[in-house]
């Protein structure tokens, strides 16, 4: 009985030490920054599409959230599949600025398998976006496939709803000269709504060996159950263990 309290003990210390750090912002000097790097943010004035034919994708972009410790929310932006080796990502991500303050951003590890990219982010609140571009060097390799692009952090100031929109998305990469990839899903996001079960998104983020926050509760509401059971279990056992005895001696 001991030993089961203590393995759910265990597992809940282990969940909340698992919170991740917000990161120190990264800064780069406007001398440092290459063309390359500079034509991730050109304003384009084309309008690609969202909700295109996903399944023949040359990858996706898509995004997942969650509520951390206090009034802290935490959206990821992950790559899934890009079929091309990628140089550099940029996005303008549209946020709700009445209902969330952005505070700052955490990189993840998918250029970061290439080499040490150059990050250049900007909150602008005046346009209710955050303006998100990372590039690798020329020298460096380029990886495919999926991971995670970046983290951003918000204060919650209003309701527990919030929408996330892509805009002028683009993702490079370089063949003699650097080109954008055609074909591109990229994937909206509200949090806090009903969500189907074929959402897309959702579908592409679920991978063999994953352990979310809410398997966590799973299992522990399961082991919290058992708890009952097991003691009848043992209790049967140790009481037919008397029994024979008893009886053996008699």
């Amino acid at each position: 009985m001991k030993k089961i309290l203590f393995f759910i003990t265990t597992l809940f210390a282990i969940n909340f030490s698992q919170v991740p750090a917000l990161a120190t912002d990264f800064e780069m000097a406007e001398d440092e920054i290459d063309e390359d790097f500079m034509e991730l943010f050109v304003e384009s004035e084309e309008e690609f599409d969202l909700f295109g034919d996903a399944e023949n994708a040359n990858g996706t972009i898509y995004m997942e959230g969650s509520k951390l410790n206090g009034d802290i929310f935490q959206l990821s932006v992950f790559s899934q599949d890009l079929t091309a080796p990628t140089l550099g990502i940029s996005f303008h991500l549209l946020y709700e600025k009445n209902k969330l303050a952005f505070l700052r951003y955490e990189p993840g590890e998918f250029l970061e398998k290439g080499g040490d990219p150059f990050y250049l982010v900007k909150n602008d609140v005046s346009s209710d976006k955050i303006i998100f571009g990372e590039t690798l060097r020329r020298n460096d390799s380029f990886p495919v496939g999926s991971g995670k692009i970046t983290d951003f952090y918000f204060q919650i100031l209003d309701e527990d709803k919030f929408k996330f929109e892509f805009f002028n998305g683009s993702i490079s990469t370089l063949d003699t000269v650097r080109q954008d990839l055609d074909n591109i899903f990229w994937q909206n996001f509200t949090f806090g709504e009903e969500v189907d079960s074929v959402d897309f998104a959702k579908a592409s983020a679920l991978k063999i060996g994953d352990f979310s926050f809410s398997n966590f509760w799973v299992v522990t509401i399961m082991l919290i159950a058992s708890i009952p059971f097991s003691y009848l279990i043992i209790s049967f056992i140790k009481k037919n263990s008397r029994l024979k005895k008893i009886h053996q001696i008699s």
